[in-house]
């Protein structure tokens, strides 16, 4: 505290973060254009994170795909009971 804000502030905050976490190898531009992206692909359909972001690379695509924890979270959130339910080819709810 009480010190003033430079250039590496927050280059060294990263680097402090991950030294914590035991991340290692990851610089901060795109540590953290890889956080925003996979956060906003959570929540919004890809091409808008695309479009909003300005990153349309194939390498950045990699940063859309969810895992599967994630999708069954998803869906279970859209689902209007949160619950994930499917239907069997065959069935009747009558």
């Amino acid at each position: 505290m009480g010190s003033r804000f430079g250039k590496n502030l927050l280059y060294q905050i990263w680097q402090q973060a991950c030294s914590e976490l035991g991340i290692e190898g990851v610089p901060l531009y795109p540590g953290t254009k890889h956080s925003t992206a996979s956060d906003l692909a959570r929540k919004f359909p890809s091409a808008l994170v695309q479009k909003t972001t300005g990153h349309t690379s194939k390498a950045f695509e990699r940063y859309l795909v969810l895992g599967e924890e994630e999708c069954v979270s998803l869906y279970e959130e859209a689902s209007p009971d949160k619950a994930l339910t499917m239907k069997t080819r065959g069935s009747h709810t009558d």
